[in-house]
């Protein structure tokens, strides 16, 4: 379950406000949102689909678990993500 792992890596993934400008903690929002996004999309996939309904007849209920953690986990990083960028999109930053 290795895409259990990097999903989890990202979602946990925190940027260093001490070492940077505003500039690139606007950047990295911006990316982060960008990763978040592509992993929803992964998520959603039929394959990922697929694969969670093959588990879920087999009683696979930890896998089952892990798929309804990483949904919502995705879900709150995504709502705090386009919170941040909307704060940097206020800004007008150059």
């Amino acid at each position: 379950m290795k895409w259990n792992r990097d999903i989890y890596t990202l979602l946990k993934h925190q940027f260093d406000l001490m070492s940077s400008t505003t500039l690139q903690e606007q950047n990295y929002w911006s990316n982060y949102s960008a990763s978040l996004r592509d992993a929803e999309n992964q998520i959603k996939s039929e394959e990922a689909q697929f694969y969670k309904e093959i588990m879920q007849k087999k009683s696979k209920i930890r896998v089952k678990a892990a798929f309804v953690s990483i949904e919502t986990s995705l879900k709150e990083s995504t709502e705090k993500a386009v919170e941040v960028n909307g704060f940097f999109k206020e800004l007008k930053l150059q």
